[in-house]
């Protein structure tokens, strides 16, 4: 009987796209005297900040709170602890590509200088299209390995026995802005472009 043996290959395949989603990740800081007066200002500018953001088409689902924190201000001059520093962390996902800048522009005036723009965070919706192309390509892919290994090897190939599948990955794009912004510069509308993302399998 013949001993029948495996070549085993690696395909790899990818796709790209236009990210039609961002998520913003943003933080509200207040200060204070007393922890108590930190906490509940920015917990009421937190509930005018989310209003604007649902005024501006944005689904409750879409909006996630992702910290609360609560740290000692000290002053470097006088040498002790001078205020407390609430700050509350949330990220929104947009609607689109194009609802980025309006939005901010609209947060901007409520949240003032307690505004910090942490990151932009760009994505594809529906990268399932795209996991379909690089699926077909990895094969593709593996198939032409295959045979270029098996004439180098003086060999032939036989039927296909087994195919796994590594989870796809999404690149994405992440735009970075970790500090605080005045009402006064984010007036006019950001504009954010979307570039391309990658899907690898």
């Amino acid at each position: 009987m013949e001993n029948l043996g495996e070549l085993v290959v690696v395909g790899e395949g990818s796709a790209s796209g236009t990210p039609d989603r961002c998520v913003i990740s943003l933080a509200l800081n207040v200060a204070a005297d007393t922890s108590a007066d930190a906490l509940d200002r920015v917990a009421r500018l937190a509930d005018e900040v989310i209003g604007v953001v649902h005024a501006q088409g944005v689904e409750q689902s879409d909006v996630q709170t992702l910290n609360v924190s609560l740290q000692d201000f000290y002053d470097q001059e006088k040498k002790r602890v001078t205020a407390r520093i609430a700050t509350y962390a949330l990220s929104v996902k947009a609607p689109s590509l194009t609802s980025v800048g309006p939005l901010l522009a609209e947060l901007a005036p409520v949240a003032g200088d307690s505004l910090q723009i942490r990151g932009l965070h760009l994505m594809i919706h529906d990268p399932q299209p795209l996991l379909e192309v690089a699926r077909r390509a990895a094969v593709t892919d593996a198939l032409a390995r295959a045979k270029q290994l098996a004439e180098a090897a003086g060999i032939r190939t036989g039927a296909i026995v087994s195919i796994e599948e590594d989870p796809g990955e999404v690149s994405q794009g992440t735009l970075h802005r970790r500090r605080a912004f005045s009402a006064e510069r984010l007036v006019a509308a950001v504009p954010v472009e979307g570039g391309t993302c990658s899907v690898s399998v």
